[in-house]
């Protein structure tokens, strides 16, 4: 985006949110009791770089420690004040890199605050800490803790034109993304209630212009994502009971409780079902690729973060909608090529819609992917632009 071209006066923007999926920013003992301030900025720094580097901008891996502010580049900011740049083209000078200079590093503390209003509560209260959602091929299975359900009020300060920022990117975390902690498992998914008024605020993205490379490798990146929404009308009111992976946990007391409540809330944790399909029964490749791809999280020093997102089907009017994307990394963890055939292999899956209708046993069911191509290839920033202009 560009900026320096508007005032800096600051500015207040309040933006409330409802959960159409569990929230979960983490707690003590593994409960999540509250809202976490830090689970939701670090959510939203995630995609905000991907969005960054996805327009060809630059974002830096923040566990790297890359950008600071401190010293030699100090003094080039302060300098480059004195010569009259406002402070975002003075950063452009010290060598930020855009998401840096929105939320924050070494010596340059994060432009915006917020409050939470935390309205929300559990879900479920525990016992059980967690539905063992387990399809009956697999030993083990997924583990869904009870986040946080109803509503949420966020109300942010800050200079106007980094508010406008956050606004859009609010919009496009609405439609595509999530918010807080286990998106691979399909936490996060809202809906933002007071939508014309955030909207009224948001700023239009730009492409960068800057010629240098889109960020880190293996840092997210729109231009490698992919992104998928299924629409069903179910013929039975308690379809999900016919899914195996759920029909086991109605066999217990406490566990079909707690998947009731869930499915009267609107609300189905299917993505351990659909995850089970495109990794077990559709994936054909190396088991290297396959567990960066997937994701694992056998032992705290291999543990690998999925590059698939699938949310829980929730409810949407008279239909259930399950949405979510993929991330395309183009290496591995030790940095080898990632072979096109297994990005391939993936989208195929996700664009299967009699796979979908198998997994979640309807009849049928309305798929719209982005882009929609049957062959995957890396997003064009000008690409990603259109896209997030047509979609907010």
């Amino acid at each position: 985006m560009k900026m320096g071209e508007q005032s800096y006066e600051r500015g207040k923007l309040e933006i409330r949110l409802k959960a159409l999926t569990p929230i979960w920013t983490g707690g003590v003992q593994g409960i999540n009791d509250c809202l976490r301030e830090t689970g939701i900025a670090g959510s939203l720094r995630w995609w905000y770089e991907a969005i960054v580097r996805g327009l060809g901008g630059t974002a830096c891996d923040p566990c790297k420690h890359i950008h600071e502010l401190y010293g030699k580049s100090l003094q080039q900011y302060k300098e480059a004040l004195r010569q009259g740049n406002n402070w975002w083209q003075a950063l452009d000078t010290a060598g930020l890199c855009d998401a840096c200079k929105i939320f924050g590093t070494t010596g340059w503390k994060r432009q915006f605050q917020f409050k939470i209003r935390d309205e929300t509560r559990l879900l479920w209260e525990p016992p059980p800490d967690a539905l063992n959602v387990r399809p009956p091929d697999r030993t083990r299975g997924w583990f869904m803790s009870p986040g946080r359900v109803e509503r949420v009020v966020l109300q942010f300060t800050g200079k106007n034109e980094v508010l406008g920022q956050l606004a859009s990117l609010f919009l496009f975390v609405e439609k595509w993304g999530t918010l807080g902690a286990k998106p691979q498992l399909g936490y996060g998914v809202f809906q933002v209630e007071n939508r014309e008024a955030v909207k009224s605020r948001a700023t239009k993205w730009t492409q960068k212009d800057n010629g240098l490379p889109g960020g880190e490798d293996n840092c997210p990146d729109l231009r490698r994502f992919g992104f998928f929404r299924f629409r069903f009308r179910p013929e039975r009111q308690n379809w999900w009971s016919w899914l195996p992976a759920l029909e086991r946990l109605l066999g217990r007391t406490d566990t079909a409780r707690v998947l009731k409540k869930a499915a009267e809330e609107g609300m189905v944790p299917v993505s351990p079902v659909l995850k089970n399909e495109w990794r077990f029964n559709y994936w054909k490749g190396p088991f290297r690729i396959e567990r960066w791809l997937f994701g694992t999280s056998l032992g705290k020093e291999n543990r690998v973060r999925s590059k698939i997102g699938a949310s829980w089907a929730y409810k949407n009017g008279d239909e259930w909608e399950v949405r979510g994307w993929v991330w395309f990394p183009e290496q591995d963890k030790e940095k080898r090529l990632i072979p096109g055939e297994y990005h391939q292999q993936i989208w195929e899956a996700v664009r299967d819609v009699d796979l979908w209708c198998a997994a979640l046993k309807v009849k049928k069911g309305e798929l719209q992917t982005w882009p929609d191509v049957e062959l995957w290839r890396k997003w064009q920033p000008d690409e990603v632009l259109s896209f997030l202009e047509g979609r907010q």
